[in-house]
């Protein structure tokens, strides 16, 4: 980004550049997207975040496409608009090591207060680790505890908080959460 740094482009102290909830720049009609941007991130009510996973990459760049085409364009057909709106996402990440060792991630937290793990870190490398922000989950990293990462994130996207006393004692305690079709989101 060192040659935006004398352009009318916003940027942040450390260098990114800042997007709102469109990805659009302090420049009209100038959109960015990736790992230069901080944007806001919603499912936790964040205002510049930089989450350098590819998924963010991609969701960011499906969100500029429907800046462009939907507000800039107004390609509105018959009345209707996209159902999408602004950059709302759950941040996901997995990675393979070797043929063992597969980890997935899902949320975002900049400075874990506490980390709240079950499993085994030693041996078989089978655990959950809920990293903990203000008495709430607001991420997770685990190994062979599938589906619990993809679970999770659905529940951070229907905005609901996980405490940390759900999962203190039980690995599933957040369960209780995924009942999205009779509770509306807090």
């Amino acid at each position: 980004t060192e040659l935006l740094q004398d352009s009318p482009i916003e940027m942040t102290p450390d260098d990114f550049i800042k997007v709102n909830d469109r990805l659009e720049t302090s420049v009209d009609h100038v959109l960015a997207v990736g790992d230069i941007t901080k944007y806001p991130l919603r499912i936790f009510n964040l205002d510049e975040v930089n989450c350098q996973h590819w998924q963010m990459a991609c969701t960011t760049g499906h969100q500029a496409a429907d800046t462009i085409l939907r507000h800039y364009l107004g390609q509105i057909k018959g009345g209707c608009r996209s159902s999408k709106n602004d950059l709302y996402t759950t941040p996901f990440f997995w990675t393979t090591q070797n043929s063992q060792t597969t980890i997935r991630y899902t949320g975002y937290t900049r400075d874990a207060e506490n980390v709240v793990i079950h499993g085994d870190l030693e041996n078989e490398f089978k655990f959950v680790a809920y990293y903990i922000v203000d008495g709430y989950v607001r991420a997770v990293a685990q190994s062979k505890y599938d589906p619990i990462a993809c679970e999770v994130a659905e529940v951070f996207y229907h905005k609901r908080n996980i405490r940390k006393e759900d999962i203190e004692h039980d690995v599933y305690g957040y369960r209780k959460y995924l009942d999205f079709k009779t509770k509306k989101p807090e």
